[in-house]
């Protein structure tokens, strides 16, 4: 099931009056990064494409103040199962030598 941005009584005539951004489904969306100077990162943005949800991370993350320590290494949509089931799962591995 998608979900809807907004509500309104009547969908189809909200949205060809263009009145509030109804046809837009957001998805979930999982982003590995590197902050320059700090280390790596990963974080899960509900967003309507790729670009948005780099925008929101580098908007709305921990580094908000200075979004070009933001270097995004990949974006990967999640795609939700209907039933129960692993959602995203990220492994770091650390040279131990």
């Amino acid at each position: 099931m998608e979900e809807v941005i907004g509500f309104v009584e009547n969908e189809s005539s909200a949205c060809d009056k263009k009145q509030i951004d109804c046809c837009k489904v957001l998805r979930l969306w999982l982003l590995d990064f590197l902050v320059k100077g700090v280390g790596k990162g990963c974080a899960v943005v509900k967003a309507d494409n790729p670009a948005e949800a780099i925008a929101v991370l580098t908007s709305s993350g921990s580094y908000n103040g200075e979004p070009q320590k933001y270097d995004i290494q990949r974006v990967e949509q999640i795609i939700e199962p209907p039933y129960k089931g692993l959602v995203a799962e990220d492994i770091v591995s650390y040279n131990m030598d």
